[in-house]
């Protein structure tokens, strides 16, 4: 990069914190009303969606913070699962290789895979040699 790119670059950056500035300005000079998709269901989302021709930058981030889960149970699930992978004899994983055991451990669990199912002996019925069902007589 030369120094003309690093110039654009620089004014880019600044135009867009001014714009992101201005937006986030006219957001808090703007009148609270009342909402009756928030108050009735919490739908932030249709809120956000109606205004994202208004505050483009918001909606953007919007989006993003509503995406996530409310609750970090799942995420502390997850890294108590790799907890158990990656102990201290493996822990030169690969983080591919990590990622595909996780899932493969997940898997698993969920009872989707079944590596053992063909492994296990099963108890059959030994087949008579005689069709009939006449029990077998004994010579003398």
């Amino acid at each position: 990069m030369d120094v003309d790119d690093t110039n654009l670059l620089a004014q880019r950056v600044a135009q867009d914190r001014a714009a992101v500035t201005q937006e986030f300005e006219r957001y808090l000079e703007e009148p609270v009303e009342d909402i009756p998709d928030i108050e009735q269901n919490g739908d932030l989302f249709t809120y956000w969606t109606a205004k994202r021709h208004i505050f483009p930058y918001m909606y953007c981030v919007s989006r993003d913070v509503l995406a996530m889960q409310a609750t970090s149970v799942v995420v502390e699930r997850i890294f108590s699962s790799s907890k158990e992978t990656d102990t201290l004899r493996r822990n030169q994983l690969h983080p591919a290789l990590m990622e595909a055991l996780q899932v493969l451990k997940y898997r698993y669990r969920q009872e989707c895979l079944d590596f053992a199912g063909d492994l296990i002996a099963r108890i059959e019925q030994p087949a008579m040699q005689d069709d009939d069902d006449s029990p077998p007589t004994r010579t003398a």
